[in-house]
Formats: C-alpha cells, sequence, structure tokens
C-alpha cells in the first residue's frame, strides 16, 4: 500500500548541484576514450554552467558540448540516454534529509 509521494521541488530533499557534479564527473569518466582531448575539469564545469541550475534541457546541453568541444567519436543521444538512465544513482539528499523521512513516517 503507497501511504504517501513525496516530490522534489526546487531542491528541498536533494541537492541538485552536488548531484549533478558527481553525475557529470563519473560519465566523464565512462566515456573518457572519447572525450580524452578534453580536461575532465573544463568539461564538467561547462556541464553545469550550460545547464543553468536546469533550466536548460540536456539535448541543449550536450549539443553545446559537442559544438564546442568538435566530439564525433559519440553521438550526443548516446551521452542523453546515458543521463536519463544513470542520473538517478547519484542523488545525493541534503544533510538529515533521511532522518526528517523517517520521523515523517512515524
Amino acid at each position: 500500500m503507497i501511504r504517501a509521494i513525496l516530490f522534489d521541488l526546487d531542491g528541498t530533499l536533494l541537492d541538485r548541484r552536488q548531484s549533478l557534479e558527481q553525475f557529470i564527473c563519473e560519465q566523464y569518466n565512462r566515456f573518457a576514450s572519447h572525450l580524452k582531448s578534453i580536461e575532465k575539469s573544463k568539461y564538467c564545469s561547462r556541464f553545469l554552467e550550460l545547464d543553468n541550475n536546469g533550466y536548460t534541457w540536456k539535448d541543449k546541453v550536450y549539443a553545446t558540448l559537442f559544438s564546442e568541444y568538435n566530439i564525433t567519436t559519440l553521438t550526443q543521444e548516446q551521452l542523453l540516454h546515458d543521463y536519463i538512465t544513470n542520473f538517478q544513482h547519484h542523488c545525493i539528499p541534503f544533510k538529515n534529509t533521511h532522518e526528517l523521512l523517517q520521523q515523517l513516517k512515524q
């Protein structure tokens, strides 16, 4: 039986910035053989800048990265699919979120 559904609006439960930083660094590592001509820190910081706190759709973010860095051995769709599939594994809650949810559950 479902007793509650929680929505994280505007970073209430999850630290979006930290989650995205962790994800994009891991994504770079997964595709490093295709991105080796790009410095990891530059790639990751540019992704975060283009993301604009989630206001820019990821397809546009990846399109810009591909254009700026002349990425030719991957497709934008591959990275977008990786984002859609794997971002969920990098979500980082704010401090004490688990404890708060446990208290609310009681």
